[in-house]
């Protein structure tokens, strides 16, 4: 970590000023849209603008929560499918099949990922994972921080995409993001005390609790002027004083410990499409048909009442077990006023629209559909069949959320001595990530169920002529079978014990077949005797 000593406004520093400002405006047209999105799917982030109370009740204005629940359900499911902290969702790859099928690379490769999940589910990683769904699900747009905790390992910190501005590289990744935050001259003269400008050092004695903006910026370092650029690292973190374009702290990051994704995206924007977006219309619809509806049901069991202007003696009572007079002469009573509305046909379209809302954000995938014939085969397979329907949809978190998250990790244990030496086999490829999650294994399942449909095909054969089965290599078949269904790779028995084994075993065999061969001709001699003796 290098400090820039400075304590006067720069050329460089403004010129991060500048870009934050433009990207700033550039994301105004998508902050209304947010805006709306908070509203009715997650109203607990509803500060787009700022100036949020804390305390300050939420939702006041949802008669109808389906956008809330269906998105909760969306990231649940998402939780619980890529990311469950029960299972080894992900494991590590060198990208070539014969070195990743070598024993020590292969043990090596399995170790290492326990020993990732390990961290992850020692750290915050699952609570601020699952708040990145929310927001994948809601504003289509994620940012998760991933930082360097000297407890525990790493530190996770999942924050609504409005607080940031990014930028994407030419690949379509974005590997930039700047922010804004407040703090006062006290706290920043606690924080920064070495560059903190002299001017504002004096105002410290008159007015201590004066905010001051900083822009804290992290972009390739490559991208950034010389004079701000980290010397060693390829990502640079930067910490500058708005108002006076002065960098406080530079820093730098072997991987972006800023991660953004998106759920999905058009060409050409930089900021991602959600779900709740599709369905906003039906969601708007359903608030306002909700609170038709609940108005409607509160006239027929409540409706106006009528009473005639000189009948009733005033005041009209319609508590229960209010006593209303009437003159005796009268014959006028106080009647309710029924309109003929049926609020049953808002119920009706109330349904039609929830089924429309359920259906962009996935419910009907991720809730299999089943019935009391189905047998234990049919639902794996229909399982199955809905989990890689998701597939597309699925493969951009994995390759914008999940697999920095997981590399970023490794690094930081790499660095501090918590990985195995590296097997030789992969000093010189690159390690990528394999995800091994339940839709993963969904769609890995194909080849297996493809293998095991062809064994059963050739079975036939190998009935007519047993020798045809010697083109299969049943080691390399079992070895697929463990790797492909997800089951412990150390149940299997390491080369050179299998080799020993078969050794053994090959011995036995031939000390037998010696044993029964003497057994043989002694018996063969016996007889041969007793031939000529009988002969004699």
């Amino acid at each position: 970590m290098i400090v820039v000593q400075t304590g006067i406004a720069n050329a460089p520093a403004k010129f991060i000023i500048d870009k934050f400002e433009k990207l700033k405006v550039d994301r105004g047209t998508w902050e209304t849209h947010w805006k709306e999105l908070s509203k009715y799917v997650i109203p607990l982030k509803d500060n787009i603008y700022g100036g949020e109370i804390k305390g300050e009740k939420k939702g006041s204005e949802l008669f109808d929560a389906i956008g809330i629940r269906c998105n909760e359900q969306l990231a649940s499911a998402l939780h619980g499918m890529l990311t469950n902290p029960a299972t080894q969702w992900f494991g590590f790859s060198s990208g070539d099949h014969l070195i990743d099928s070598k024993q020590t690379v292969a043990k090596w490769i399995q170790d290492t990922a326990k020993k990732v999940l390990f961290v992850l589910n020692n750290s915050n990683f699952q609570s601020e994972i699952h708040e990145t769904f929310i927001d994948l699900g809601g504003f289509g747009t994620n940012n998760l921080i991933v930082e360097e905790d000297a407890i525990e390992v790493v530190r996770f910190n999942s924050r609504p995409i409005y607080e940031v501005v990014v930028s994407e590289n030419y690949t379509g990744i974005i590997d930039t993001v700047y922010y804004e935050y407040k703090m006062t001259i006290e706290q920043l003269a606690e924080r920064f005390p070495d560059t903190l400008p002299p001017d504002i050092m004096k105002l410290r004695e008159q007015s201590p609790l004066q905010e001051l903006y900083i822009v804290h910026a992290v972009e390739p370092t490559s991208r950034l002027p010389k004079q701000l650029q980290h010397e060693m690292l390829p990502f640079t973190s930067l910490h500058i004083l708005k108002d006076n374009a002065v960098v406080l702290k530079k820093a730098g990051f072997e991987e972006n410990p800023c991660i953004v994704s998106r759920f999905s995206k058009l060409s050409g924007e930089m900021f991602g499409r959600s779900p709740a977006m599709k369905a906003l219309p039906d969601i708007k619809t359903c608030n306002q048909m909700m609170k038709a509806w609940l108005e409607g049901a509160q006239l027929a069991v409540n409706p106006p009442m009528q009473a005639p202007d000189e009948g009733v003696l005033l005041p009209v009572r319609l508590t229960p077990g209010g006593m209303n007079y009437y003159r005796a002469d009268s014959k006028d009573r106080i009647e309710p006023i029924f309109t003929g509305a049926n609020p049953q046909i808002g119920n009706q379209i109330i349904e039609f629209l929830h089924s429309s809302v359920k259906s962009a954000f996935y419910i009907d995938q991720l809730h299999l559909v089943e019935n009391d014939r189905m047998t234990a085969t049919e639902v794996m397979q229909r399982r199955d069949e809905q989990l890689r329907s998701m597939s597309p949809i699925l493969g951009r978190l994995q390759y914008e959320l999940l697999a920095p998250i997981v590399l970023r990790v490794f690094g930081i244990m790499l660095r501090r001595g918590m990985i195995d030496p590296i097997p030789n086999e992969l000093r010189n490829a690159k390690l990528e990530v394999k995800f091994i999650s339940q839709i993963a294994r969904a769609q890995e399942s194909i080849e297996g169920d493809n293998f095991l449909r062809a064994f059963q095909a050739s079975a036939g054969v190998a009935e007519l002529d047993p020798t045809s089965m010697d083109v299969v290599n049943t080691d390399e078949v079992v070895k697929f079978l463990f790797k492909t269904y997800g089951s412990p790779l150390h149940l299997l028995r390491k080369e050179q014990e299998v080799k020993q084994i078969r050794e053994s075993r090959a011995q036995q065999q031939q000390a037998a077949t010696s044993a029964e061969m003497a057994n043989i001709d002694s018996q063969t001699a016996k007889n041969m005797a007793q031939a000529q003796q009988l002969q004699g």
